[in-house]
């Protein structure tokens, strides 16, 4: 599937990505642009976001790849991982998203936030 994120949690290997139906369906519940998502996942806005939201998105990256999931089973394997590898799931999951291609027509880096970067 184009834009799989895959991990390991337990013992069983999982797969999540944000597809163009499960973008249609988080701009459906959140009535919002799912590229704005990416600025709430940037920088400090993430420090707002409630845990139960990032585990609907994970919900639904997790569902784009196996439709099957139910709730029980996905609380099981967010319960396997560390929360902020959760997070980073499902950061990795947007930028796979979004490829760009070089001048070559290969893929490269994964599309950027257009937020700036915070000061270090």
């Amino acid at each position: 599937m184009l834009g799989a994120v895959t991990f390991t949690a337990g013992e069983r290997d999982y797969a999540c990505a944000f597809t163009t139906s499960a973008m249609v369906a988080y701009e459906a519940k959140y009535d919002e642009p799912f590229l704005s998502l990416v600025n709430k996942l940037d920088g400090d806005e993430i420090s707002n976001l409630r845990f139960s939201f990032l585990f609907e998105l994970f919900a639904l990256a997790l569902r784009a790849c196996d439709k099957d999931l139910e709730d029980e089973e996905i609380e099981t394997i967010a319960d396997q991982i560390p929360p902020k590898r959760i997070i980073t799931l499902i950061g990795d999951a947007i930028r796979a998203a979004f490829p760009e291609e070089g001048k070559d027509g290969k893929k490269t880096a994964p599309v950027q936030s257009n937020k700036a970067s915070p000061k270090k």
